[in-house]
């Protein structure tokens, strides 16, 4: 077997590998779930986005307000060390 049989052999594995590519991505079972992945781009996310905002203000807000709690508690138990 010499290096030519090797590319042979390759190209017709790369051939096979293509041709089964092509027909899972024709294949009836995926059309609905193409069709779906193909409206993608039109759908409206202006609502999704205005609640993952409201959900990263209400988590700062959380955050200050434990952060502050924190800082509460420290000042109560020891002095704040200043530079």
């Amino acid at each position: 077997m010499n290096i030519n049989d090797i590319r042979s052999a390759i190209t017709v594995l790369s051939l096979l590998v293509f041709l089964g590519i092509v027909a899972w991505a024709w294949s009836s079972r995926r059309r609905a779930a193409f069709a779906e992945a193909a409206q993608l781009p039109f759908v409206d996310t202006r609502d999704a986005a205005q609640g993952a905002v409201q959900g990263a203000a209400q988590g700062v807000a959380i955050g200050v307000a434990t952060g502050a709690a924190q800082d509460t508690a420290q000042r109560a138990g020891q002095p704040e060390a200043r530079p």
